[in-house]
């Protein structure tokens, strides 16, 4: 059993690397030089390099990060409005922003980083294969490491929610549906799937209730890489990061 202390210490630093991580993307500065950095490395390297925050990212991002903010707490001082409430705030905040982008050229005028063109194509079925030059011990060791973590993130993040949402959860059941679907996202070459502390905190924003969210999340994003991703080239990354601070933000 993690204590509750430990949960919370959990979260609060999940939130903070999160936070660090997506800080430098809102500011625009570029990524740093180093292969293998830390959370703490990163904030370092932010606050020595101030002077170089591309002004224009910065605005943009902390001005959707700012009218974010404005829209949630308008939804809460009006709870009885149910149109205000059924606002789609984060959508509402994308759709805005890529239009502004894309009107003011902010790419090519301002150099703001944007979502630009991205390869649409589905992934193809296929046996997982190790490279010939690569060291098996170095993938197993890695991948033990990976698994781990990502493990015992997932079980505290559904913990999390399980507690503020008052429903039990089975970390049983939560370790088969990580493994059957990793298993079967390998054969497509996808990423590891663990739980995520900021999406999970998207989606409890959202209001989900059900495992039905996620199989809507699937069918928009099949649904985007099928058609909408041109329309989401001018969409600012800033954006994106600001979107995640708001969320990771609560955490804390």
């Amino acid at each position: 059993m993690i204590s509750e202390s430990s949960l919370r210490g959990f979260i609060s630093g999940a939130a903070i690397v999160v936070l660090i991580g997506q800080t430098r993307i809102v500011l625009g500065l570029p990524a740093p030089n180093s292969v293998h950095s830390s959370p703490w490395s990163d904030l370092c390297y932010m606050l020595s390099h101030l002077a170089q925050v591309h002004a224009a990212t910065a605005v943009v991002s902390l001005g959707a990060l700012a009218f974010l903010r404005l829209l949630r707490t308008t939804k809460r001082r009006f709870r009885s409005a149910a149109w205000l409430q059924s606002i789609p705030d984060t959508l509402v905040v994308i759709i805005l922003t890529t239009l502004v982008s894309w009107a003011t050229g902010l790419s090519r005028e301002h150099g703001v980083a944007v979502f630009g063109s991205v390869d649409g194509d589905l992934p193809r079925f296929g046996v997982p294969r190790v490279p010939a030059y690569v060291d098996t011990k170095d993938i197993v060791s890695s991948g033990i490491t990976i698994t781990m973590i990502g493990v015992v993130e997932s079980v505290i993040v559904a913990r999390e929610y399980a507690s503020r949402n008052h429903y039990a959860v089975s970390s049983n059941r939560e370790l088969v549906a990580l493994g059957v679907s990793n298993i079967v996202g390998s054969a497509f070459g996808a990423y590891p799937a663990f739980g995520s502390l900021s999406r999970s905190k998207l989606n409890d924003r959202a209001k989900a209730t059900s495992q039905l969210s996620g199989i809507v999340a699937a069918i928009l994003v099949l649904v985007s890489l099928l058609g909408l991703l041109p329309y989401l080239y001018h969409l600012p990354l800033g954006v994106l990061a600001a979107i995640i601070v708001d969320a990771v933000v609560s955490l804390l």
